[in-house]
């Protein structure tokens, strides 16, 4: 991987030439709104593939992953654009596997968040990066009802789907939505009320067997 910046004169196909690469790679993969004007100061990550598909009639997610002995998730994240379409396109060129010029150092557990609201989209784009997904927000009173976050369980059952552990993210909300320090106080010095709100957290959603 390589980060160039942008000089002057610089576009994404004289880029993308240099380093003999696809210039509709590099706007994809970084994300770039408006290839045709660069700012120069720009940085521009760059890399090199090292193994690449292009999609047959019948391939699906799985197939590609199980014909080149690699996990799906590595796929969607040299792919995020994949998340995002419902199928997969005959003749698209993915990327299975990127040159890599050191070893990397380890692994890396990575959570995001998200409000329910969330553009699905986006969601499904970002959740092969996580390991974990924490949704805003879930309120609480302070004798221990748990106040859900709005429309949850689509958002979950997404996470759930590319294998990410949704995480419960709670804070001391009033009925309009703001935060009040005096409803966490009374909680924490009522251990019967938190008993009670510990009981609804288990009851609220099945909790699945995710990587830890």
């Amino acid at each position: 991987m390589t980060i160039y910046v942008v000089k002057p004169g610089d576009t994404i196909e004289s880029i993308a030439s240099e380093f003999g690469v696809d210039a509709d790679r590099l706007v994809i993969e970084n994300q770039i709104p408006n290839p045709d004007n660069l700012v120069v100061g720009q940085s521009i990550i760059v890399q090199i593939p090292e193994v690449v598909h292009q999609i047959q009639a019948g391939d699906t997610l799985f197939s590609i992953a199980n014909t080149y002995g690699v996990e799906p998730v590595q796929i969607l994240q040299n792919n995020p654009f994949l998340a995002a379409e419902e199928v997969l396109e005959v003749g698209e060129t993915i990327v299975i596997s990127y040159v890599v010029d050191e070893e990397p150092l380890g692994e890396i557990i990575i959570n995001g968040y998200a409000y329910t609201f969330i553009d699905r989209i986006v969601l499904r784009q970002t959740l092969p990066f996580l390991t974990y997904l924490s949704i805003f927000t879930y309120g609480f009173t302070a004798e221990g009802e748990l106040i859900p976050a709005e429309n949850d369980d689509e958002i979950i059952a997404i996470a759930e789907e590319f294998g990410v552990a949704p995480l419960m993210v709670l804070a001391p909300m009033t009925p309009d939505g703001n935060f009040n320090s005096d409803i966490a106080h009374n909680l924490f010095v009522n251990p019967e009320a938190q008993n009670i709100l510990i009981d609804n957290i288990l009851t609220t959603h099945t909790i699945g067997p995710y990587p830890l």
